[in-house]
């Protein structure tokens, strides 16, 4: 379940200055809001799975077993968005059976179902150019969350705004004018 909501429509997980900072990144967008709330949910996403990752060497068992259902049950969410390529939700989805599933046999019929889902909920691409674009959307947004993640990850009074946004316009850049994706 996702944080609550402040009266400023801020979702509670996130700072003022970083809830700020996304919105004046991407929320005067023509698709601005649906963009920050996939933002978001990637976001907590990725501190999902670094906090399972943290609990691996404790006796957290049960914390972990469950936040390791939760991030795999948001998986085919996450590639449906194009936030990850298949491979990298089928290396996360065994990776978090390997965890979730101690015997062998079931382990391997719950991944061939995983896979079995996240292939059907894949975006569908029908030409070579659709491919192309397909990659060069997930690239745009993997280096985007990674600039939004390490900007959140400063302390407040290290953060340049200005800054930020020159990150995301250039992620943008390097992405959309290569050779790859250039238009």
């Amino acid at each position: 379940m996702p944080p609550a909501e402040g009266a400023d429509g801020r979702p509670t997980d996130f700072t003022p200055q970083e809830w700020s900072s996304l919105k004046e990144a991407v929320g005067n967008k023509p698709d601005g809001v649906k963009e920050l709330k996939r933002i978001t949910a990637y976001l907590r996403y990725q501190r999902g799975f670094e906090q399972w990752q943290a609990l691996q060497d404790t006796s957290k068992t049960a914390e972990r077993h469950a936040l390791g259902q939760q991030l795999l049950d948001q998986l085919p969410e996450r590639l449906s968005n194009m936030e990850m390529t298949m491979g990298e939700s089928l290396l996360i989805c065994g990776v978090l059976l390997s965890d979730l599933e101690p015997d062998e046999t079931l382990r391997t019929q719950k991944m061939e179902g995983c896979k079995a889902k996240l292939e059907q909920l894949a975006p569908k691409l029908d030409s070579e150019q659709a491919l192309r674009d397909a990659e060069c959307r997930t690239e745009f947004l993997r280096r985007q969350a990674a600039i939004v993640a390490e900007y959140q990850a400063q302390p407040e009074s290290s953060r340049n705004q200005s800054k930020f946004e020159q990150d995301i316009e250039g992620a943008r850049r390097s992405v959309y004018d290569s050779p790859t994706c250039g238009r």
